[in-house]
């Protein structure tokens, strides 16, 4: 689709219904009663891309140092980002 001589992307969007605990749910009100967000739809849209934007930098981070492949690179906070967001991944994996 083009507008005004640009691209225009379609976006599809689907439905989904999840179920905070009761302090979750606070903090998601919270972050709208702020203003900052619309509503919880649109918070929890902006938590999802925030995660998708950061995993894409660890990615493209660790394939430029294994590119090079100088891993000496890493520091010992990378090891222990890399191993927080492991533990992270697994319990979550595990939750379900």
């Amino acid at each position: 689709m083009s507008s005004g001589g640009r691209m225009v992307e379609e976006v599809t969007m689907s439905s989904v219904n999840i179920s905070l605990d009761d302090t979750a749910l606070a903090h998601a009100q919270q972050q709208v009663g702020s203003g900052r967000f619309q509503d919880i739809n649109a918070y929890i849209s902006t938590l999802i891309q925030q995660d998708q934007r950061q995993q894409s930098a660890i990615e493209v981070e660790i394939s430029r140092r294994l590119a090079k492949n100088d891993v000496s690179e890493f520091t010992r906070a990378d090891w222990d980002s890399i191993r927080a967001e492991v533990v992270r991944r697994h319990q979550a994996r595990a939750a379900k």
